[in-house]
């Protein structure tokens, strides 16, 4: 593009005129450098030449005029780069959904181990006084035959619910916590579709979780046999204290999910300055919200 002005001579005052910047039709919003000094053009105005119908704006450093009507300069990179984009979009969620579920498997399993401890101490008690041929001297000593088949009131005498759950307070309100911000990011990374897949994103990976760790410590169920103390708490209570794990984190993780967006502007909002939120603009767009405005001349 030619930068010096069209020629004058032998041309009248009025197409003189013309070829003057008219008024202001717009003001640049993002960020935009200077073609010659690289001062960020926010906020600029936007005039039109005519009788070209071109866009320029001027820089208020150096005074060069910036054409904004250009041809993509991307080329073939351009489609490239989108698909880049897109293939690391969908590993990086598919790498979230794992480790979601990994989180959920390792928490759900250790906190139900842990936990059952005392009730499994409190099986070999039971046991030594109303199974016949009780082996104190043997680690496995408790008949799942004879768990089984017992009065279910001599058998849940050794589950205390009160005392388990308070055992388990922290790490169940740290697996609580994690739940809500995973349904929190969930709701940021799903932008664009309904928010039944919102919803159903994070609860898929906690009933998945859930279902490895009780296949993993509920496989003694299928198989009656002499257990430990704790193995034999796990294989009669495991089942009701899993539920519960899973049912706290669905209802978590749907929490965070519903109000995820909401928290997401806020944080945008409190931490970005007006002009920095235009990338995030999605997160309003996407429920149908307008985004904030980012025209400081803009007071409507």
């Amino acid at each position: 593009m030619n930068d010096q002005p069209p020629p004058t001579d032998n041309v009248s005052g009025e197409q003189r005129a013309h070829w003057q910047l008219g008024e202001e039709v717009a003001r640049i919003e993002g960020t935009r450098p200077c073609l010659q000094c690289g001062h960020d053009l926010f906020g600029q105005p936007i005039r039109k030449l005519e009788p070209y119908s071109i866009l320029l704006t001027r820089c208020p450093e150096c005074g060069t005029a910036t054409p904004l009507n250009e041809y993509p300069v991307l080329g073939r990179w351009g489609r490239r780069l989108g698909i880049a984009a897109a293939a690391t979009y969908i590993f990086s969620t598919l790498i979230f959904f794992l480790i979601q579920v990994l989180v959920y498997f390792g928490f759900m399993s250790i906190m139900t181990f842990e936990g059952l401890r005392p009730t499994g101490r409190a099986l070999v008690d039971i046991a030594k006084k109303h199974q016949p041929g009780f082996d104190q001297n043997q680690w496995q000593s408790i008949d799942m035959e004879w768990a089984r088949a017992a009065d279910p009131a001599l058998i849940n005498e050794a589950f205390r619910f009160s005392e388990f759950m308070f055992s388990q307070l922290s790490p169940l309100a740290f697996m609580l916590i994690l739940s809500f911000i995973f349904g929190v990011i969930w709701s940021g990374l799903l932008l664009g579709t309904k928010k039944t897949w919102v919803m159903a994103a994070p609860a898929v990976t906690v009933l998945i979780g859930g279902a490895i760790s009780s296949l993993t410590l509920l496989q003694a169920n299928f198989s009656p046999m002499k257990l430990s103390g704790t193995d034999a708490a796990i294989a009669l209570f495991g089942n009701r204290v899993l539920l519960l794990f899973m049912l706290s984190c669905l209802a978590l993780s749907l929490t965070g999910s519903v109000l995820g967006r909401s928290i997401l502007r806020f944080l945008a909002s409190f931490v970005l300055p007006p002009r920095q939120r235009v990338i995030l603009a999605p997160l309003w767009t996407c429920d149908g919200k307008k985004p904030p405005s980012r025209k400081p001349w803009d007071r409507r």
